[in-house]
């Protein structure tokens, strides 16, 4: 409930909410995706790439698209 709530709250452009709310969602693969969404969107792409990298090797598909995204950056 509280990654749905962070995803959210980042399609809002919350990004305050959505820490908040990532803060309490453990530390799945899945979290580390939406962390790193939102360091991408904050400019902060170094860190964007390893929480994408650490999400990719946890499976998440996605975080191997936003990758290629950064190397297009």
């Amino acid at each position: 409930a509280n990654l749905n709530a962070a995803c959210a709250a980042l399609e809002r452009g919350d990004t305050e909410t959505a820490e908040r709310y990532l803060s309490k969602a453990g530390n799945s693969p899945y979290v580390a995706h939406t962390r790193g969404i939102m360091a991408m969107n904050e400019g902060r792409y170094d860190e964007a790439r390893r929480l994408f990298e650490e999400a990719a090797r946890g499976g998440v598909s996605e975080a191997t698209q936003n990758i290629e995204l950064l190397d297009m950056e």
